[in-house]
């Protein structure tokens, strides 16, 4: 199961090794403005609100359907997700980024 969460106005990655630019935006536009914002984005909402949504489909068995979920509504996730061929190029460039190899990890079968 995947989740969009939506558009966090109070997301860390907007205040933490982050431009100054972003912080100030986040801080004096995103943050007092979001209720007007969200009029134009409905996905804009809190990490609070993400959270529940979160746990509303870990723990509801009614939404336990596997899948992609944008907020609480199942939907198709982009079409580019479904190509193996890219989701291999992404697997493999994000241990790299990582620093993972077979020889530092116990799980060395999975990345084979």
């Amino acid at each position: 199961m995947a989740m969009n969460p939506g558009n966090l106005v109070d997301s860390r990655a907007l205040r933490t090794n982050t431009p100054s630019m972003m912080i100030i935006l986040q801080r004096f536009l995103l943050q007092p403005f979001k209720s007007v914002l969200r009029l134009a984005d409905p996905t804009m909402r809190t990490s609070t609100n993400a959270a529940a949504d979160l746990v509303e489909l870990a723990t509801n068995p009614a939404l336990d359907q596997g899948g992609f979920y944008s907020l609480l509504s199942k939907t198709e996730s982009a079409p580019d997700s479904y190509n193996e061929e890219v989701q291999e190029k992404i697997w493999t460039q994000t241990m790299n980024w990582a620093g993972i190899t077979e020889q530092n990890i116990g799980l060395g079968a999975l990345l084979q």
